[in-house]
């Protein structure tokens, strides 16, 4: 069995690709939603406070999901890249590892790589999701979101 395919087994079994789709969709689901439910959320029964929220927007509600997984979909990206990249976890496989490999690259390309494209199918999710939610708010051409998810 190669690098590649262990990795994307290991990926698989330890059910992270599980916890990036999870957290990317489920952020994508929530945002637009509360973006548009803000001034609900914010308007409280004390008479003595006045809060002023924008309307709701397709924009607005793709910016807060962009700002959300920019902190929280990056720290379960390093999380999940962590466990990957831990080599010398059983001594029995780190000796297996090490016994086949030349070079370090070696090592750490494979893991890095199926890392990067569960984040890339995680992220597709998530602005699928958020895509959904969105039209609730207003219609979103689907073309210019297509370029934001390829920038």
């Amino acid at each position: 069995m190669g690098r590649w395919k262990l990795q994307i087994i290991k990926i698989w079994k330890t059910r992270r690709i599980i916890a990036l789709i999870a957290v990317f969709f489920i952020v994508g689901l929530l945002d637009p939603i509360l973006v548009r439910c803000l001034a609900h959320l914010v308007g409280s029964n004390n008479a003595n406070i006045t809060v002023t929220v924008p309307p709701p927007t397709p924009e607005a509600a793709l910016a807060q999901f962009g700002r959300s997984i920019t902190s929280i979909g990056t720290l379960v990206t390093v999380m999940v890249a962590a466990g990957s990249f831990t080599i010398d976890s059983p001594p029995a496989l780190a000796a297996f590892y090490r016994s086949r490999a030349r070079k370090p690259m070696d090592l750490l390309l494979p893991s890095l790589v199926t890392v990067y494209m569960a984040t890339c199918v995680a992220l597709f999710l998530g602005i699928i999701a958020a895509w959904y939610e969105t039209l609730l708010i207003g219609p979103v051409q689907p073309g210019r979101l297509a370029i934001g998810f390829g920038f």
